[in-house]
């Protein structure tokens, strides 16, 4: 058994990029409750649909492909959802909520329209997806090494 920690086990900086052009085609698609190809860049897309693919696999019955990466996932998501949702903290909701938008990032592979379900959800993936990139831009501010100071140093600005 190895102890190493799966090289994809990443922080929502990782995924920050990918949910900025997510929001920004999200609210486009929603506002003309449409799915046009090329929508979301390919690369984009398969990147939020590997996102959700190893959140999916975390929160089923069997064991995940990848347990680290896959467990890693749920935790940012299920944090996400419960942090920028309306109201929605039980598992349940959770788990519902993060199948709906698992649901609706694999749908955007297919243009056409959308039906009004699909439009609230869009609006709500939508706002998902901007607290993921706030959260992982803040990530890699902090790590960047911005306030990174000696203890002996202060400073006052």
């Amino acid at each position: 058994m190895s102890l190493t920690t799966s090289v994809e086990v990443v922080g929502p900086s990782h995924w920050a990029y990918m949910a900025s052009v997510m929001a920004d085609s999200l609210a486009s698609m929603a506002k003309r409750r449409k799915v046009k190809a090329l929508d979301v860049p390919q690369g984009v897309y398969n990147d939020a649909v590997r996102f959700f693919n190893l959140v999916t696999e975390a929160a089923g019955k069997a064991v995940p492909k990848n347990p680290p990466a896959s467990v890693n996932a749920y935790a940012i998501a299920a944090n996400l959802v419960s942090r920028c949702a309306d109201g929605t903290h039980s598992r349940t909701e959770i788990g519902q909520r993060l199948n709906q938008y698992s649901t609706l990032v694999k749908r955007l592979a297919m243009p056409g329209n959308l039906t009004a379900a699909e439009v609230q959800t869009a609006n709500l993936l939508r706002e998902f997806f901007i607290c993921l990139k706030d959260v992982g831009e803040a990530e890699a501010y902090d790590t960047s090494g911005h306030f990174q100071m000696s203890q002996n140093q202060t400073r006052f600005f």
